[in-house]
């Protein structure tokens, strides 16, 4: 644990030193174990709002969360932010906890998490606290649901996706009931609005265990990217292809280099296909213009799902001209002028791994 930065440490003492527990928990817990450097720095306490707010007036802060019991505060550059120990209860919509009750017991707080993995919390003296043997699931490589696993993605259908994401990102499995209860579940992820879905899936998308995770979890996502429905199992009966539609979108995905551009435009690049097959006298299959089906498939995902104008521009792009022939150089400088080098570059790599992904790679 020696990557914790002496300002959350600084914070935590304050809050002890006014009466109060204070532990660093979820997710930054669980990189700290992995030797991972957090992305986020969380800290739970026993001090309510107000005494929060009262104790880390002096600093920078942000008080965006303050109704739900979180105050971030900025030390070092870094946000920290600081949430009084809490349960939740009454979810009617599959997404928002109808009620949040502050409570003054950390097992509690950490019983309403999510998966064991990021229901830990440390504290500088004590070491972890490890009430649902989340360090046992870390070892066996394991995402397991903090109690019933039914119960967990009916309150919020967004765990659906994390699941996934950490199943992706970390190369863990999801244990036998939590995969269960999240197919049983997958159709509350209608409640979700797309934009708290699109940070998730680009994510998951480029974590190691992406293909793995977008094959065997496909009616999962059809539920919110119900453009991809038509891809899952659509035979490709080509010389030039061995696996269907969204396998072969997944596998060209996954041997693409970490850019959420590139990997999402390779995601949906073939989607039109269904759409324009057609076979000739020798049994063959051939999709004639699904560049442009799959264009506006992708434009239809990419609004719903509300990406940032630059990204989505270049996913759009990367998927219109992903079948352009850039054989010679009247082609090349055409594509050139059309989409700028920083674009072309990216389009040559799209284009080398829909290759690789045509023939058997396994």
């Amino acid at each position: 644990m020696k990557t914790i930065p002496p300002q959350g440490i600084k914070l935590i003492k304050i809050l002890e030193e006014a009466g109060y527990q204070a532990y660093f928990a979820g997710g930054c817990v669980r990189d700290l174990i992995l030797g991972k450097r957090p992305a986020d720095w969380d800290i739970c306490t026993s001090a309510p709002p107000r005494e929060t707010l009262r104790l880390f007036f002096p600093f920078r802060l942000s008080l965006k969360g303050l109704r739900y019991g979180t105050l971030t505060v900025i030390l070092g550059g870094k946000p920290y932010e600081i949430t009084t120990f809490r349960k939740e209860e009454g979810y009617t919509d599959h997404r928002r906890p109808g009620q949040v009750s502050f409570v003054g017991s950390l097992f509690q707080d950490l019983a309403r998490r999510d998966f064991t993995i990021n229901a830990m919390a440390f504290h500088p003296g004590a070491g972890v606290i490890d009430p649902f043997n989340g360090l046992s699931d870390l070892k066996k490589k394991t995402i397991r649901c903090v109690g019933d696993p039914y119960e967990r993605f009916s309150e919020d259908a967004l765990r659906i996706i994390r699941a996934l994401r950490f199943s992706s990102a970390l190369g863990f499995s999801i244990e036998p009931g939590g995969k269960n209860a999240l197919m049983k579940q997958k159709e509350a992820l209608a409640f979700v609005h797309p934009q708290r879905l699109a940070p998730e899936l680009i994510r998951l998308c480029l974590g190691k265990n992406a293909l793995s995770v977008l094959e065997d979890y496909a009616p999962v996502f059809s539920v919110f990217l119900p453009e991809i429905a038509p891809s899952i199992g659509f035979p490709q009966n080509h010389p030039h292809h061995c696996f269907d539609v969204w396998t072969h979108c997944c596998a060209a995905s996954s041997f693409a280099p970490k850019d959420p551009a590139i990997r999402l435009a390779l995601l949906f690049h073939d989607l039109g296909k269904p759409f324009c097959s057609s076979t000739d006298a020798q049994g063959i299959q051939h999709f004639f213009g699904h560049h442009k089906i799959s264009a506006k498939l992708t434009e239809d995902i990419l609004s719903r799902l509300s990406l940032p104008g630059s990204l989505s521009h270049q996913i759009l792009s990367l998927v219109r001209y992903h079948d352009a022939c850039l054989f010679t150089e009247k082609e090349i400088r055409r594509a050139l002028r059309r989409l700028g080098e920083p674009l072309l570059r990216k389009l040559l790599i799209v284009k080398d791994c829909d290759a690789r992904a045509q023939t058997p790679f396994f």
